[in-house]
């Protein structure tokens, strides 16, 4: 669990969930936030296409299925900002989404040995969405 981790900290997680290294995956979007006025589609264009959809943000469209967001707020692995972003970009395709925020809690918060109990009433919501998305 902690590799992962070291390589979102690092910048380079993008390289080695594709095993993209040359041209790095990441140094290329890296390039791309620099110029300070990307576009989704810039994002796109510059991920091969057979890897696009590790980068759900890019992908977003009306077929995208009812999703559902949990995120803790004090997440130091991934910013709770990636979640709200992803919420808009679902919301302007008009695909239904839900979303949790946990707050004070840090990435896998769901692990802890309590969190069962103690989110009982958000895990309660979890459920009824995935019933309701699954039929």
């Amino acid at each position: 669990m902690l590799l992962p981790r070291l390589y979102l900290q690092l910048g380079v997680f993008l390289d080695y969930y594709t095993g993209v290294h040359q041209p790095s995956v990441s140094k290329v979007l890296h390039e791309i936030l620099d110029k300070g006025d990307a576009e989704s589609n810039d994002f796109k264009q510059a991920i091969p296409e057979i890897h696009r959809t590790v980068i759900p943000q890019i992908m977003v469209d009306e077929n995208w299925p009812p999703t559902m967001l949990l995120h803790g707020t004090a997440d130091t692995a991934v910013p709770v900002e990636e979640s709200h972003h992803l919420r808009s970009l679902l919301d302007a395709a008009g695909v239904p989404v839900d979303f949790i925020e946990f707050n004070g809690k840090e990435h896998s918060f769901d692990y802890e040995t309590d969190a069962e109990e103690v989110w009982k009433e958000q895990f309660d919501v979890v459920k009824a969405f995935l019933y309701k998305a699954l039929g």
